[in-house]
């Protein structure tokens, strides 16, 4: 038994290093030497690999879960597009390389979210994240010229232990929500609140400091969400219909209100609509590229290490930063994959969200609704920035855990 939570501690581990590595150490382009580039990344996917097969055993979880191929046909129709765009992809390398690790990661979230509940995810996504939040902290003090952006762009943005702030930003705002759970899950020991405070203060100073607008956007989204649970939990006996009629419709009005004054509330995060440029990227990328090949892209995970296509971009429109990704996970999937893979993409992200409301509706407590706050945390995040198996495949990964914890496939043995 001891030996086994060793090996689930070390899996847990290992899937955040090599699901995160290339925002850590640092982005390569993938337009040559692409196998002795991700070499060390596809060694420990196999160690994952063995570690799943060896930890999975007795309960055969993931044979349950290929019976099961029927409840997510969307998901397969993604990957095998994915996988057959290696005939038409502008970068085979590439595209190979970001094929298997679609499947390496849907496999390994697949796995986690069939075989631990959610209690056991949180507790344990909470302790790397914090392990995280330690070195951010510890790497910004102690070696500035690593963890600080000292000059152009960011001037004096925090980074941490990764290459952006936009990494760390994002990634230390998901820790900060974590803290909530492990702070008021329902049983949970007093030991384990205080070091859900811990995290809470840790990530909320690392987000602030960062100076990531859309990080700090989401945790204030995310902190405003449970300041207004608690309330609703406490009084909710007393509500009736025409209450919630009522919360609706001023719901709707302060949605109308925030989409009015848009850029009175980002310039309080010093920033407008034009997302720090980012509307000139997307019409640029939709007229003179997507254009190009609408309906199947330029292969899975190829566009942006195609030859010297960053440059050209940056060039043609006379930007002062070299763009790496569309900062719009939505739009890196139809530049990569066109028409054709978008389409299987949003109805496995629609299919994502029935299963988690229908699961959170079906018994509201605090676990019950983290499937879907994290949920919602991934499809905001990716309107600014891209988290969809650009630089880092943990995002998808979570999102492979929530589509098969909220799938509840028959047979499947939750460990608790």
């Amino acid at each position: 038994m001891r030996f086994k939570k060793f090996y689930e501690i070390t899996l847990f581990a290992l899937i955040f290093i090599v699901g995160s590595n290339r925002v850590i150490f640092g982005p390569t382009s993938l337009s040559d030497q692409v196998f002795q580039k991700t070499f060390v990344e596809l060694v420990w996917w196999i160690v994952v690999f063995l570690l799943i097969i060896f930890l999975d055993q007795k309960n055969h979880q993931i044979i349950i879960i290929l019976r099961s191929w029927k409840r997510f046909i969307p998901l397969i129709a993604f990957i095998l597009i994915a996988f057959l765009s290696l005939t038409w992809t502008s970068n085979f390398p590439a595209t190979l390389y970001k094929v298997f690790v679609l499947c390496a990661s849907s496999i390994a979230g697949a796995y986690l979210g069939v075989s631990f509940s959610i209690k056991k995810l949180i507790q344990a996504f909470a302790w790397i994240f914090g392990l995280v939040a330690i070195a951010n902290l510890l790497v910004a003090i102690f070696f500035p010229k690593v963890g600080v952006n000292i000059g152009f762009p960011y001037y004096g943005a925090w980074q941490g232990i990764y290459w952006s702030k936009n990494y760390m930003g994002p990634f230390m705002a998901f820790g900060n929500m974590l803290s909530f759970f492990v702070i008021f899950a329902p049983e949970q020991r007093r030991r384990n609140q205080l070091l859900g405070i811990i995290l809470y203060i840790m990530t909320l100073t690392l987000v602030v400091l960062s100076r990531c607008a859309t990080a700090i956007i989401l945790m204030t989204g995310v902190n405003g969400f449970f300041l207004l649970w608690f309330i609703w939990f406490r009084i909710k006996d007393r509500l009736k219909r025409e209450h919630y009629v009522a919360i609706g419709c001023v719901m709707l009005v302060a949605l109308l209100l925030i989409v009015l004054k848009a850029n009175t509330i980002l310039g309080f995060f010093k920033r407008d609509t034009t997302f720090s440029g980012r509307n000139e990227v997307w019409p640029y990328l939709f007229k003179n590229e997507i254009s190009k090949h609408p309906w199947m892209g330029s292969g899975f995970g190829a566009f942006w290490d195609t030859g010297d296509i960053r440059q050209f971009i940056q060039h043609e429109n006379h930007w002062g930063m070299t763009p790496f990704v569309a900062d719009n996970g939505y739009i890196d999937i139809l530049l990569h994959l066109g028409i054709l893979g978008l389409v299987p993409f949003l109805a496995t992200l629609g299919l994502a969200c029935f299963r988690s409301l229908k699961y959170s509706i079906k018994n509201l407590d605090l676990l019950h609704v983290f499937p879907t706050l994290v949920l919602g945390f991934i499809l905001v995040l990716n309107i600014i920035l891209s988290f969809f198996l650009e630089m880092e495949s943990l995002t998808w990964l979570i999102l492979m855990i929530i589509l098969l914890k909220t799938s509840m496939i028959s047979g499947i043995n939750t460990v608790d």
